[in-house]
């Protein structure tokens, strides 16, 4: 591992960052369970972040295509690019590098064919790959009102803080870029814990504060009514603003642990050969239940 990370970093130190080849980038799937460890790995793999790196790792995906985790390979000319924000970008069929990273941890999952799925999303390329894959996906949107509900009448509605689905009844929940639009966290990971079964997986991207131990609470919800605690913020859901109640740090692995999971980390992932790329590796919340 020594010699591959030497080699990778000399790649990435050259002007032409696009001069490496294949075997110099590292495919990066480490889990990571507190701020300490994930500080202490970010000093020791200067690497994993340097601008050098990143931009040889778009270029070859920009010359010789990526691997889909579900839909296989994509050559060059079906992937689209945004440099400013790769996390969001470096699509295929509309699957983002931090989908892909999710998609990723659910094939390496011992998740059967017939396993009862669960994204708390529908409409979206994600939602699609996910029921392509498993015949029992099922996928709802958020939608109180009548109104949204006749505007969307196959969507099926769901609450991530009070589901409708019975005890242990679930093996896999996804839950991407949902959590901080959720008055309370604590409350909906009780209710994932809930909702799966023994051993099984809660998977969960959302805007993460990486070198903080505390979660930032913009938001609350009392006795029906917002309360500001921060100028309020909206991020971009189904092409609607919503409002974003907090941002969750490291604290969250103890408060899915409280919630009832068995195992909690943050998996760090970057990998060439997925076209799993951004800034600085994605992490994705894992939990067991």
């Amino acid at each position: 591992m020594g010699n591959l990370l030497a080699k990778m970093l000399g790649a990435a130190s050259r002007q032409d960052p696009g001069a490496g080849t294949l075997t110099e980038f590292v495919e990066l799937q480490a889990p990571m369970r507190s701020l300490p460890v994930w500080r202490r790995w970010i000093d020791e793999n200067p690497w994993a972040t340097s601008p050098h790196y990143v931009a040889a790792m778009v270029d070859s995906i920009r010359r010789f295509g990526l691997s889909d985790p579900l839909h296989g390979f994509a050559l060059p000319g079906e992937i689209t690019i945004d440099t400013s924000n790769l996390r969001e970008s470096v699509l295929f069929r509309g699957i983002n590098s931090r989908c892909r990273a999710v998609l990723k941890l659910v094939a390496d999952a011992p998740l059967q064919h017939d396993a009862a799925v669960y994204a708390s999303e529908s409409l979206t390329p994600l939602a699609v790959a996910l029921r392509n894959q498993f015949p029992n996906f099922i996928g709802s949107e958020y939608l109180p009102a009548d109104d949204d509900q006749r505007k969307i009448p196959h969507a099926r509605h769901e609450d991530v803080q009070a589901l409708s689905f019975q005890d242990s009844s679930l093996d896999c929940y996804v839950s991407c870029e949902i959590l901080e639009h959720v008055p309370s966290i604590p409350t909906a990971l009780r209710e994932a814990a809930r909702t799966l079964r023994g051993g099984g997986l809660f998977l969960a991207t959302f805007p993460f504060l990486q070198l903080q131990r505390e979660s930032v609470v913009k938001a609350v919800l009392e006795n029906g009514s917002i309360r500001h605690l921060a100028a309020a913020e909206y991020h971009p859901v189904d092409q609607r603003p919503s409002l974003v109640f907090s941002i969750p740090a490291w604290d969250i692995v103890d408060i899915a642990n409280a919630a009832g999971f068995a195992a909690v980390d943050m998996v760090a992932m970057s990998s060439r050969k997925f076209g799993i790329v951004a800034d600085c590796p994605i992490l994705v919340m894992r939990a067991r239940r």
